[in-house]
């Protein structure tokens, strides 16, 4: 998704984790503007690329580990999302697999955010 939104001269910013915050960086690349982060075992944005601010930010896709029927959704369990969602007015969305959806409500804390939109396949 990102190399095609890439492709349509979209620009698309990643988050990358700074003490118990998320930045956002823009790339432009896949194969060159990401280091690997051994100790999370992903990719992330080197931090040479522009920062950009949350207002500057018009969508924001979360990733979610599981979710339920009010749009709660779990994640991996550090509220990096949670705090970066607080006072985000626009737009967020929820990318899933069908298989994600729980049957009963997950556990919710007054931190939780809930995602208005959830894109399940």
């Amino acid at each position: 998704m990102i190399q095609k939104l890439l492709a349509a001269n979209i620009n698309v910013f990643l988050p990358r984790m700074a003490g118990t915050d998320l930045q956002f960086y823009q790339i432009t690349n896949l194969s060159t503007d990401l280091d690997f982060d051994q100790r999370f075992g992903l990719y992330e944005p080197q931090t040479t690329l522009p920062l950009i601010e949350k207002s500057e930010i018009d969508v924001i896709v979360v990733p979610i580990v599981a979710f339920d029927q009010n749009n709660f959704r779990l994640g991996y369990g550090k509220g990096y999302y949670d705090r970066f969602l607080k006072n985000y007015q626009k737009t967020v969305i929820g990318l899933a697999f069908s298989e994600q959806l729980v049957t009963k409500p997950l556990p919710i804390e007054k931190h939780d955010i809930r995602i208005k939109t959830i894109i399940s396949a």
